[in-house]
């Protein structure tokens, strides 16, 4: 393609988008109010105009009006005691089509949340001398034996196992048997609330491509104060013949219940609140705060702010320009409702 043929398709392309750009209507949206019908108040010619602003960027306040300096929509104007519920910003289907702007459903769904992390076979020196120490304190300084059981907690041995330490049993904790493997993996702060004793983990080692099965056996409850991360203790009854600090990758597929979620795309993070564009049945968009609770790989567990059936934007972040998205959310009026 030559350099004239390059420039006039540059050309068309630059046309093709000024023209969907105007059918989009950005620079002229103005902010619709419901139907009449939705309020049971007709404004009257009384009502005084408390300033003019922006239906996308509600920090906006002028004294009259002009242009968004941000978008350059035109301002609209805000009245004194003015009920809030239908404002908004109106698009079209036509507009949602020509745009790519699609929404999803808060709708209960059953959340998986998958763990992927790194651990090593045992030998575990830190769990050996522990044990050693117990069972020496056990036999010969019997004031200090309930000091080292504790230690023993933190490090996610278990009451029973603690019970039935003796110098026959205690290696099987932190070194590899004929018919016994364990295996310490890592994981994060925000993930030990996830994974317990009993949870099925699943292995994979470098030299090959099988997957073994392992349950989980203990959870140290000690953070490393660095990587604020804690060791997972993992039990493989079967396994291929393993050496002492061999690396190995770590599978954990958490089954969280169901839950009202929407999509992890819905939600815009301020730092201090979340919020997700609320679809409403006359096309209406409105910003609403939600409260958050668990979150799968893909989805985000709705405790409030939401209710099942409501449609919200499936990506936020089409709505809201990273410039500007802090300081426009957080001045909405409609944003506390509900």
């Amino acid at each position: 393609m030559n350099k004239k043929l390059k420039i006039i398709v540059a050309c068309l392309v630059m046309a093709g988008l000024a023209y969907a750009f105007d059918l989009f209507g950005l620079r002229t949206k103005m902010l619709k109010r419901s139907p009449s019908s939705a309020h049971p108040h007709v404004r009257t010619s009384e009502q005084k105009i408390e300033y003019y602003t922006c239906s996308m960027h509600p920090q906006i306040h002028m004294d009259e009006p002009g242009n968004c300096p941000i978008c350059g929509m035109t301002l609209v104007p805000v009245y004194a005691q003015e009920d809030t519920k239908g404002a908004g910003l109106v698009i079209s289907p036509y507009q949602q089509h020509l745009v790519g702007l699609a929404t999803e459903t808060a709708a209960l769904r059953q959340l998986t949340k998958k763990i992927t992390t790194t651990g090593r076979v045992a030998f575990d020196p830190e769990l050996a001398t522990a044990i050693a120490e117990y069972l020496e304190f056990s036999k010969n300084v019997p004031s200090l034996k309930e000091a080292a059981a504790i230690r023993l907690k933190t490090m996610g041995l278990t009451q029973d196992e603690i019970k039935n330490l003796n110098e026959k049993t205690a290696a099987q904790y932190y070194q590899p048997q004929e018919n016994i493997h364990w295996i310490y993996a890592t994981i994060f702060e925000n993930e030990t609330s996830l994974i317990k004793p009993g949870t099925k983990a699943l292995i994979n080692f470098p030299w090959n491509q099988e997957t073994w099965e392992g349950i989980v056996d203990g959870v140290d409850t000690r953070l490393d104060p660095q990587t604020r991360s804690a060791k997972v203790r993992i039990k493989i009854s079967e396994g291929p013949a393993l050496k002492p600090d061999t690396f190995v990758t770590v599978h954990f597929e958490i089954l969280m219940g169901e839950k009202l979620a929407i999509p992890q795309t819905s939600i815009i993070d301020t730092g201090t609140r979340r919020i997700a564009f609320v679809m409403h049945q006359d096309n209406r968009v409105t910003p609403r705060e939600i409260h958050t609770g668990l979150e799968s790989n893909d989805f985000v567990e709705i405790l409030h702010g939401l209710t099942e059936g409501e449609k919200v934007v499936s990506k936020a972040s089409f709505l809201v320009d990273s410039e500007t998205q802090l300081k426009g959310i957080m001045e909405v009026e409609s944003i506390h409702q509900h």
